[in-house]
């Protein structure tokens, strides 16, 4: 595996222990342990592009560790997230790819559980990280030092962020999708480095997709619902819209009459949990009259 610095003046080389060499291209072989065996040990090395030697990087202890990210935040530090194969911890390792030694840095752990691997996670100002974390049971935003400080806690509830979309240096915002509307639906929302500020900036009901321009001034938002088809809107940043791009034409369904399904909520007879569901009605349904009824389990 090879990770390009922003430089480009060198890579990291990161080796199986069982890794065959050769001088053409050959189809090899990894051994994938099963539950109880040994796993193979890594080493994550950086070499310049134009050659020379190998710069072997101290990852410490690595029987039964995982690799499962390498990043470089700037040409003078390497990260390298190294996970337990338990898969319940990972620690953030701080590489210099000069001399090969190692900080350490933010770690996430559950005990009871397991952690995720994700890419919901931005560098920022060089020493910080914005990241997502399941810590108090829903995945909600941080900001942290790289070394593991808390700085701030963006997000909190009984919601969900789901992907980190776009971040703004300048003016320190974050621009992320959740469902904190409904479960049903996803949203564009913005909020602050210290975590102040939230703001939805699609107000149209139903899922959203986003496109940040690479200015960052504009997005481009697809979305649609149970009772939306989808369309497409150039929007400011600020969520105002700029114009239409696309949207599908209504007269096809119109013609077929369909009926819009709609979402409900119910309660179990024994009153123990709330469970959500899907109706969908005839066309020209009239309250009071009996119809047949098909169930979706």
């Amino acid at each position: 595996m090879v990770r390009w610095p922003p430089t480009f003046g060198r890579t990291i080389i990161s080796t199986p222990s069982r890794l065959r060499e050769g001088l053409y291209p050959v189809t090899t072989e990894i051994r994938y342990p099963k539950a109880g065996q040994t796993n193979p040990t890594m080493r994550i090395g950086v070499a310049k592009a134009t050659g020379g030697a190998t710069r072997w990087m101290d990852i410490g202890e690595n029987r039964d560790m995982y690799y499962p990210r390498i990043f470089w935040n700037g040409p003078d530090q390497l990260l390298v997230m190294r996970m337990r194969r338990l898969q319940n911890r990972w620690d953030l390792l701080m590489c210099d790819p000069k001399s090969g030694k190692k900080r350490m840095g933010l770690m996430e752990m559950d005990q009871n559980g397991w952690v995720e691997v994700h890419d919901n996670y931005r560098f920022s100002g060089g020493d910080e990280i914005l990241w997502v974390s399941e810590r108090d049971g829903y995945h909600h935003l941080y900001r942290h030092t790289l070394k593991g400080e808390e700085l701030a806690r963006l997000t909190e509830g009984e919601w969900e962020v789901t992907r980190i979309v776009h971040v703004d240096e300048e003016k320190r915002e974050l621009f992320f999708m959740a469902n904190e509307t409904s479960v049903l639906e996803n949203h564009l929302y913005k909020v602050s480095f210290a975590g102040v500020g939230l703001e939805r900036l699609t107000p149209e009901e139903g899922s959203h997709s986003i496109q940040f321009s690479p200015s960052g001034n504009f997005f481009i938002d697809t979305f649609s619902s149970a009772s939306q088809p989808a369309k497409i809107i150039l929007k400011r940043r600020d969520g105002s819209e700029v114009r239409v791009i696309g949207e599908t034409d209504r007269s096809q369904y119109d013609v077929f009459d369909w009926s819009v399904p709609q979402f409900v909520r119910f309660t179990t007879h024994d009153g123990a949990a709330t469970l959500d569901g899907v109706v969908t009605l005839p066309v020209g349904y009239r309250k009071g009259k009996q119809y047949p009824m098909i169930v979706h389990g």
